[in-house]
């Protein structure tokens, strides 16, 4: 079986974005209020670095469909945001959304709000001895209002939107995944991972058919491509044993008019990618919630080391799917909501010519490069700039 775009990649504009399914539940709970939800992405690789991704939101059934690609800094074909991007995205818009919550319920009549938030990377080791590392530095945010209000205030509204935010918890707070193997349909016990108690279905086996969207309403412009900063830029290279450092920075502001979130997002030291907007709905409806392109955005990039590291083996494999399902929470306490994220739970099928022995220490390989995972598993700093906008 086979899986297979909707729509022929030569007769339409790549990326699409598109909802799946209609949802079957009231949607998720505003920002402002407490609530979890689970989130279950499938990956599929298209081809080297291309693949497609389902994010379904659990309490409500809405599924997207997304797309990712990686740029010349890793010799992809640049046609899609990097899963990174879609990470980073997600990341950005949650808090922004939450801050704006925030801000009502402190009386802060809001008319603006720009948010911008960098996350520090490197790589080091060589990639095709399987030794490499991917290494993760501090995060930062940078939070302008433009809001009648005190100082003290809107900091305090900042500090406790981040805290009810399930994805800077990611960031935060260090938890390892839990993994699971296929090999040929057979369950393989991942080396050195923690391992899913879980099965799962292999993505190839569940849908044979094309992906097929619903009439929904949808944002016209969910995934925008925009040009990147420069002619050059870094190349993440497979054998080399020194350190490459990069930046994350998504940035952008509030639509108070929609509610939507439009999040830019691009790699400083790669100016040669593009850069790409992504538009982010709390309730999921004109576009992903700003977690489900984290979600998925982590199985982006988890996939991407895999195909990366088949591919400087050569091994004879076929096209790499996942399935990864992750949970997040947002507790009312006495100094304010909490939220929290569970360990992310992601289950890699392959099929090939290969036996257990040689894919056996593959997830583990994958999880030490895939800068999402890294960055989960990673005790960071983290710094708040925020304040009133000025004009």
């Amino acid at each position: 079986m086979s899986i297979r775009s909707s729509v022929p990649l030569e007769a339409s504009p790549y990326p699409t974005a598109f909802p799946l399914a209609a949802a079957t539940a009231p949607q998720g709970l505003p920002y402002s209020e407490a609530g979890s939800d689970t989130y279950r992405c499938e990956i599929i690789g298209i081809g080297h670095f291309q693949k497609e991704g389902l994010v379904r939101e659990i309490s409500s059934g809405r599924t997207w469909r997304l797309s990712a690609d990686e740029g010349k800094y890793l010799r992809g074909t640049d046609m899609a945001p990097a899963p990174l991007m879609h990470w980073g995205a997600g990341l950005h818009a949650d808090a922004v959304l939450r801050i704006a919550a925030r801000a009502r319920e402190h009386g802060l009549a809001l008319r603006g709000l720009f948010v911008r938030v960098r996350q520090g990377f490197a790589s080091k080791g060589s990639f095709v001895k399987g030794e490499a590392v991917g290494l993760v530095y501090g995060l930062s945010w940078l939070v302008d209002l433009d809001a009648d209000g005190d100082a003290g205030t809107i900091a305090r509204a900042v500090r406790e939107a981040l805290a009810a935010s399930p994805a800077v918890d990611a960031m935060l707070t260090p938890r390892e995944g839990h993994f699971a193997l296929y090999l040929n349909g057979r369950p393989v016990e991942a080396e050195g991972l923690h391992p899913s108690a879980n099965r799962e279905t292999d993505p190839l086996a569940a849908h044979a058919s094309a992906f097929v969207p619903t009439d929904e309403a949808a944002h016209p412009d969910i995934l925008a491509r925009l040009p990147g900063t420069g002619t050059a830029g870094m190349v993440l290279q497979n054998d080399s044993t020194a350190s490459v450092g990069w930046h994350m920075q998504a940035e952008g502001a509030l639509d108070p008019a929609t509610g939507l979130v439009h999040s830019t997002v691009g790699f400083p030291e790669a100016g040669a990618a593009s850069r790409w907007t992504l538009v982010s709905d709390g309730s999921g409806r004109l576009a992903p919630t700003p977690l489900a392109y984290f979600s998925v955005g982590t199985a982006f990039c988890y996939h991407t080391q895999f195909c990366r590291y088949i591919d400087v083996r050569r091994l004879p494999l076929a096209s790499t799917t996942l399935v990864q399902t992750t949970s997040y929470t947002v507790a009312a306490g006495a100094e304010g909501a909490r939220g929290t994220a569970s360990a992310f739970d992601t289950h890699v099928f392959l099929n090939g010519d290969i036996d257990e022995s040689a894919a056996a220490p593959l997830p583990l390989v994958a999880a030490r490069t895939c800068y999402a995972h890294r960055a989960m598993e990673t005790a960071v700093e983290m710094k708040v700039e925020a304040g009133r906008a000025t004009a």
